[in-house]
């Protein structure tokens, strides 16, 4: 079993349903006019049927949270002129949500398509 099954087998020992939520919030007030200050948008991403150990369920779950992000961020793919704070919005959910599963597969693969670095976390024991 190489690394990667390791550290990710043990997120599925917990068992039961597997799911993140992309949560928004809006830090750009003209590009979510319906959304105020204080309201979170989210989805919830399901990926209880991939097999994130390889290389075709990480590839998966990564497109099933990049389309959710553009999803909830409001992102037109197909736009002519693309609002940039709608894109960074999806930009910065996908990262957290991403960030927030730290599965060492999407983690890599997250990187590889978007060449971006994810936020070191540092924990520090008292």
């Amino acid at each position: 079993m190489d690394a990667y099954a390791k550290s990710d087998s043990r997120i599925f020992a917990l068992g039961g349903i597997l799911m993140i939520a992309l949560m928004v919030f809006s830090f750009w007030n003209s590009a979510f006019a319906a959304i105020g200050d204080d309201e979170v948008s989210m989805e919830v991403v399901k990926f209880q049927d991939l097999d994130v150990s390889t290389p075709a369920g990480t590839a998966a779950l990564y497109w099933r949270i990049h389309r959710a992000a553009n999803r909830v961020c409001g992102v037109n793919e197909h736009s002519v002129l693309p609002s940039l704070p709608r894109q960074r919005c999806a930009q910065d959910a996908e990262a957290r949500a991403v960030g927030q599963l730290n599965f060492s597969r999407l983690t890599a693969y997250y990187q590889a398509k978007t060449g971006k670095l994810l936020p070191t976390r540092i924990s520090m024991a008292k």
